[in-house]
């Protein structure tokens, strides 16, 4: 099996070389497979490893067209995951969960970050290992805007495509840091740490901003309102209620499933 895939990378490369206009089409169907859940290892490294690692240089001008070729292939697959978690939730949440259910606890444990925080959320969950799927999934049952989905696929696309291309390029030149030679997993990392810090620094700055948003408010007749997180132990469906103080408890219900198995999580210690 390895050598098969081996023999696709070895073609693509070769069409790279003649400058046949085949293997942008290859390239889009690849990255569609791909982003559908199908394994295809090593070939789009390969390809992108080879542009900037070709020993002339010649193949550099392609870069965008490869990496434009990969973003539709991307954008294409992931949208037909997305338009179906999304159209078809609650079916396709039953399949899902009977076919994949690694792939669905996953999904919901990514939604309510990504609805907060996307497209950046969409970018950090693509580049985190096992998450290429799940991210697709839960950004359509979470009904996050189409718009941000597809940015997040075309950042994390040109950061993990890029650092391939740069990493070749870096070994064709003999560029080293610190004596270490530069691999793709170490520019990956390398973009990753500063996009976390920035989103690191986003989050802090929007909490000092709102300040004490979700702690109970005050007003000149008491404790009125309280902002609880919830749970549901039915669907897994996590979400933020306000409740008043002064009609007490109140039978809690999921917005996603409708079931009344709901449980109050415990405050975050500040």
């Amino acid at each position: 099996m390895f050598e098969w895939f081996q023999g696709i990378a070895s073609t693509l490369t070769q069409w790279l070389q003649q400058g046949d206009p085949s293997v942008f089409g290859a390239l889009f169907l690849i990255s569609t497979v791909i982003e559908m859940a199908i394994p295809v290892p090593f070939v789009q490294d390969t390809v992108l490893f080879y542009v900037g690692y070709e020993p002339t240089g010649r193949l550099l001008h392609l870069a965008p067209l490869v990496m434009l070729a990969l973003i539709a292939g991307k954008i294409f697959g992931g949208s037909i995951i997305y338009w179906v978690a999304r159209l078809l939730s609650p079916r396709f949440v039953r399949w899902l969960g009977r076919r994949f259910p690694n792939i669905l606890r996953r999904a919901q444990d990514l939604g309510t970050s990504m609805k907060k925080r996307s497209p950046m959320a969409v970018t950090m969950a693509r580049l985190t290992p096992g998450l290429l799927t799940p991210s697709t999934v839960a950004a359509g049952l979470f009904q996050i805007r189409y718009l941000y989905f597809c940015l997040g696929v075309v950042i994390s696309s040109v950061i993990t495509d890029g650092a391939e291309i740069a990493a070749g390029l870096a070994v064709r030149t003999g560029f080293t840091f610190a004596g270490i030679a530069p691999s793709p997993a170490l520019f990956i990392i390398a973009l990753v740490i500063v996009m976390a810090l920035f989103w690191l620094g986003s989050w802090l700055w929007g909490r000092r901003r709102t300040g004490s948003r979700g702690r109970t408010q005050r007003c000149s007749q008491g404790v009125i309102n309280m902002e609880e997180q919830l749970k549901c132990l039915n669907c897994g469906f996590k979400y933020k209620m306000t409740t008043d103080a002064k009609k007490g408890l109140e039978e809690r219900v999921c917005p996603k499933c409708k079931s009344n198995s709901v449980r109050r999580l415990p405050d975050k210690k500040e």
